[in-house]
C-alpha cells in the first residue's frame, strides 16, 4: 500500500542515516547523537533520537501511526506458524484472492460498460485500496479479512464482558447493556394517509378511513385482544407485521423518529426512574440509571412538571373516549341541516378537531379509561373553556380488560399509580404522532424490556439478550431444564429463525465500540502479550489511546445532546402554533345546528363570516 510503504521507508531511512555519510555532509556522531549534519558555514549540528523523534511521542497524527503498525503486526502473527489462528490462514488468503479476483472481474465489466482499458479500471480499483500493484491488493484483503477474523475470536472469547461490564467493575470496560440502553420494542403503526406534514401541529386532517383505522385498534386493544395478532392485520408497517409488530432491539444508536424513541426513554426516566423498584442488582441498575441521566443533558426534566395534565409535556393522556368519538365523527363533512362551514375547509370536520386537540402530539402518551371533557361555551357563543385531558373515569371504561391500574416509580423517589391501557401481557400502551417523509401516522408501542431492569420473570437482562439460541448448550435455561424466554425466541419460529435473531445480537455487541482495536491492544499490553520497551512512547501511547477514546465517547454524548435539543425544540414549537388550534366547541356545532350561532353569528367561534 503507498501510505504503508512510505511510512516504512521513512522510519527505515531515519533508522539507517548514518550509512548516508559521505559527500553529502551528514554523518553519524559517537558522541550520543544519532545525527550530524554540517551546514553550509561547516557548523556541526548534532540531533537525539529525542529530537529527531520527539514527534512521535507526541502528535497524534503519528501516535496513530505507531499504533495501527503494531496493532496490524499484532493481528499478523496470529494468523503466522505458531499464532493462535494460524490454522485459519490459508482459508482466509484463499479469500483474499477470491476478493482480487472479484476486483478484476469488476475492472473488466467496468472497461466493457466504459469503454475503457482493462488496466484503466483496474488501476482505480488499485488506488481506491491505497495499493499499487495486484501483490499489494491480495496483501491489503488478506488483512482485512485476517482483522475481522482477528477481532470475531476476540469477541467469541469475550462475549459476556463485552456485554455486561460496567465501568465501575474490574478494567472499567463500558458493556453494550450499560452503554447503549437496549430496549426490546414492539408496535402498531396506524398511518394517516391525510396528513400532509410533520410540522402541522395544529391543523393535520385525516381521512374518514383514518379515524375509523385508529378507533379499531384501540377497542381491539382495550379488549385485550393479542397485540402481536392485532399488529399482524392492522399495522401498516411492512417491516415488522409478520414479526407481530417486533421491532427488535431499539438503543441509543437506533435511528428511530425522536417522538417514538426519545419518548421511550423520557418515559423511562419519568415513570421508572427509581432503580430500587427494579429487582436483582441495584448498583447496575443504579449506574444504568445515572448514565440515562447524564445522557439527557437534563432534557428530559425539561417538561418535567406536567408530566400529565398538560398538553405539552414529554408524557401526556389520551382519553379513550376520544377514539369513540373519531369513529363517531368519522364521516360527518355537514351540520345536520345540510350546510358546510367555512368554505368546507376540512381542518373544521370534527374528526380532525378531535384529531389534532389529542393525538397530533409529538411527545408520548398514556390511554386513560375515561371521556374527553366537554368544553363549556360561553353564551354569546364567542369563547369557550376546554381541557386537553379527559374527566372522571368512566365505569364502562374501566371494566373492559384492556385498563389495568399501574404503578409507576419516578425519578424523585414517590410512586404514582394510574389506570392505563396495556397489551394483552400487561405492558403499558404508549402512543406516539410521528412521522417522517416517507408517512405520517400514530404508534401504539409496548415496552417487552426494559433497559434498566436487571432480572424480570426470573430472567437477567444478559440472559435475556443471550447470543445462543434453543438447542446450545448454553441458551439460558431454568432450574428445571426449561429455555428461559429471551429475546432470541420472543417469537414463536423456527431454529433457524432463532439462530438469526440471536445473531442480531451478536451483530449489537460486535459493532457497538468503534474502538474496539485499542481495547484489545489494552489487553495485550496488560497481559504482557506485547511490550513496548520505550517507556515515553508507552505512556504516550496509553494516554493517546484514552484521549480517543473519551473523544469518542464526548461526541456521542454531544450527539445525543443535540438530538434532546431538536426534539425540545419540536415540543416548544408545537406549544406555541397549538395557540391555533380549532375549538372542540367547533365539533359540537357541526352535530347540532340549535348552536348554529356558533357558525353563524358575526364574530362568533369557529366563524369567519362565510358559512352558508
Amino acid at each position: 500500500m503507498r501510505k504503508s510503504k512510505i511510512s516504512l521507508a521513512l522510519v527505515g531511512s531515519l533508522l539507517s542515516v548514518t550509512a548516508l555519510a559521505g559527500c553529502n555532509e551528514v554523518t553519524a556522531s559517537d558522541k550520543g547523537y544519532i545525527l550530524t549534519y554540517t551546514n553550509s558555514s561547516g557548523e556541526k549540528l548534532n540531533y537525539s533520537a529525542d529530537e529527531l523523534f520527539g514527534t512521535y511521542y507526541n502528535d497524534s497524527s503519528s501516535l496513530s501511526t505507531v499504533f495501527d503498525k503494531i496493532y496490524k503486526l499484532i493481528v499478523r502473527n496470529s494468523f503466522k506458524t505458531g499464532g493462535e489462528y494460524a490454522d485459519k490462514y490459508n482459508d482466509v488468503r484463499q479469500k483474499a484472492q477470491n476478493d482480487v479476483d472479484g476486483d478484476k472481474k469488476t475492472a473488466r465489466q467496468n472497461a466493457d460498460t466504459n469503454g475503457t482499458s482493462y488496466d484503466e479500471e483496474f488501476n482505480t480499483i488499485l488506488s481506491s485500496h491505497d495499493c499499487e500493484d495486484e501483490e499489494e491488493l491480495l496483501e491489503y484483503y488478506t488483512y482485512q479479512r485476517e482483522s475481522t477474523e482477528f477481532e470475531d475470536g476476540f469477541y467469541e472469547k469475550n462475549t459476556a464482558h463485552l456485554r455486561d461490564s460496567l465501568p465501575t467493575e474490574g478494567d472499567k470496560y463500558d458493556g453494550y447493556l450499560h452503554k447503549k440502553l437496549p430496549y426490546h420494542v414492539r408496535h402498531i403503526l396506524v398511518k394517516t394517509e391525510g396528513e400532509s406534514s410533520s410540522t402541522n401541529y395544529w391543523n393535520s386532517s385525516i381521512t374518514e378511513k383514518d379515524a375509523r383505522k385508529l378507533n379499531n385498534v384501540v377497542t381491539l386493544l382495550a379488549n385485550k385482544v393479542s397485540f402481536g395478532q392485532i399488529a399482524s392485520e392492522y399495522s401498516e408497517d411492512t417491516g415488522s407485521k409478520a414479526n407481530y409488530g417486533d421491532l427488535g432491539i431499539m438503543d441509543l444508536d437506533t435511528s428511530f423518529v425522536n417522538p417514538f424513541k426519545l419518548g421511550i426513554y423520557a418515559y423511562e426516566n419519568l415513570y421508572n426512574g427509581d432503580a430500587t423498584i427494579h429487582t436483582g442488582a441495584a448498583s447496575s441498575n443504579l449506574a444504568m440509571n445515572t448514565t440515562i441521566k447524564n445522557n439527557y443533558y437534563n432534557a428530559v426534566d425539561y417538561h418535567a412538571e406536567s408530566v400529565t395534565g398538560d398538553d405539552t409535556g414529554l408524557i401526556t393522556t389520551i382519553p379513550y373516549g376520544v377514539f369513540g368519538k373519531l369513529q363517531e365523527y368519522a364521516n360527518v363533512t355537514r351540520d345536520e341541516n345540510n350546510s358546510t362551514v367555512n368554505d368546507d375547509n376540512s381542518i373544521f370536520y370534527p374528526r380532525n378537531i378531535m384529531f389534532n386537540k389529542y393525538l397530533n402530539r409529538f411527545s408520548l402518551a398514556f390511554i386513560t379509561p375515561n371521556d374527553p371533557v366537554a368544553p363549556t361555551v360561553a353564551a354569546d357563543g364567542k369563547s369557550a373553556t376546554e381541557s386537553t385531558t379527559g374527566g372522571a373515569d368512566n365505569a364502562d371504561y374501566v371494566a373492559l380488560p384492556g385498563f389495568k391500574d399501574v404503578t409507576f416509580s419516578k425519578a424523585d423517589g414517590t410512586t404514582y399509580t394510574q389506570k392505563v391501557l396495556v397489551s394483552s401481557t400487561d405492558k403499558p400502551i404508549l402512543v406516539a404522532r410521528a412521522g417522517t417523509s416517507d408517512y405520517q401516522g400514530v404508534h401504539f408501542i409496548t415496552i417487552e424490556r426494559d433497559a434498566l431492569v436487571a432480572t424480570e420473570n426470573g430472567v437477567s437482562l444478559s440472559e435475556y439478550y443471550t447470543t445462543k439460541y434453543p438447542g446450545q448448550n448454553d441458551y439460558p435455561k431454568d432450574a428445571s431444564g426449561n429455555d428461559k424466554n429471551t429475546y432470541v425466541n420472543f417469537l414463536d419460529q423456527d431454529t433457524k429463525d432463532y439462530k438469526s435473531r440471536a445473531e442480531s445480537v451478536e451483530s449489537k455487541i460486535k459493532s457497538f465500540d468503534k474502538n474496539l482495536n485499542k481495547y484489545i491492544f489494552k489487553t495485550y499490553l496488560e497481559n504482557q502479550t506485547l511490550v513496548i520497551k520505550d517507556d515515553k512512547l508507552n505512556t504516550n501511547l496509553k494516554s493517546w489511546m484514552d484521549k480517543t477514546i473519551e473523544k469518542a465517547d464526548r461526541d456521542a454524548a454531544l450527539d445525543w445532546e443535540e438530538t434532546w435539543e431538536n426534539y425540545i425544540h419540536t415540543l416548544e414549537q408545537q406549544k406555541v402554533e397549538r395557540r391555533k388550534l380549532v375549538s372542540e366547541a367547533c365539533a359540537i356545532g357541526y352535530l347540532n345546528a340549535a348552536k348554529g350561532n356558533e357558525w353563524t353569528e358575526i364574530g362568533g367561534l369557529c366563524n369567519d363570516n362565510k358559512a352558508n
